[in-house]
């Protein structure tokens, strides 16, 4: 299974590979914006530019939410297909943090715990 995978020190500057296992992959980016697309282009189109200005594939959330497809990430990744791998990660760099990805990209997370993080 894939998992894009950081560490918690990286957090706001990603300096490096997280680990030695980690390979860089290019990720969809989406944006998404809490409102109506007439919403967005009336208040934020003198700054943004129109909604429709940048990106692709511009659609509408069942929540009415908009989103559109921007420019890909570079993420990294690693392929941990059993336990025994995982537990191979966790002896080699210590407590793992592992969650399901966000609402947009549903890619499961792990974070190398090496620095405090709320």
């Amino acid at each position: 299974m894939i998992y894009i995978i950081n560490r918690a020190s990286d957090h706001f500057i990603k300096k490096e590979s997280p680990c030695e296992e980690a390979v860089l992959r290019p990720f969809e980016n989406w944006q998404e914006r809490s409102c109506t697309e007439e919403y967005f282009n009336e208040h934020y189109s003198q700054r943004l530019g129109l909604w429709r200005s940048k990106g692709i594939n511009h659609t509408t959330t069942l929540d009415g939410n908009i989103i559109r497809q921007i420019e890909d990430k570079l993420l990294y990744i690693i392929d941990i297909n059993t336990l025994e791998d995982l537990h191979k990660l966790i002896d080699k760099y210590g407590t793992l943090i592992i969650d399901n990805g966000d609402s947009i990209n549903k890619t499961p997370t792990i974070t190398i715990y090496d620095d405090y993080m709320e």
